[in-house]
């Protein structure tokens, strides 16, 4: 899996590819029956939750119906 992050003009809007397509997948801390190894996957998203809240990361999101740009606070 791969995901990037963007960085310009002192800001970083990151895509978590398909380990976080969708704003619901940081509301719930579990393994989804979706991702290739369950475990990585849910400890990525804590993880890249942590540093988008202390670094006020855009998250891109291409499967949310609701929103496709999130900044988790």
């Amino acid at each position: 899996m791969q995901v990037f992050w963007i960085r310009e003009n002192g800001e970083t809007a990151f895509y978590g590819a398909d380990d976080l397509p969708q704003a619901s997948y940081l509301k719930y801390h579990v393994a989804y029956k979706s991702d290739f190894d369950g475990r990585k996957a849910m400890e990525l998203r804590l993880k890249w939750e942590k540093e988008a809240k202390e670094n006020r990361w855009k998250v891109l999101l291409y499967h949310d119906l609701e929103r496709n740009v999130i900044e988790i606070k």
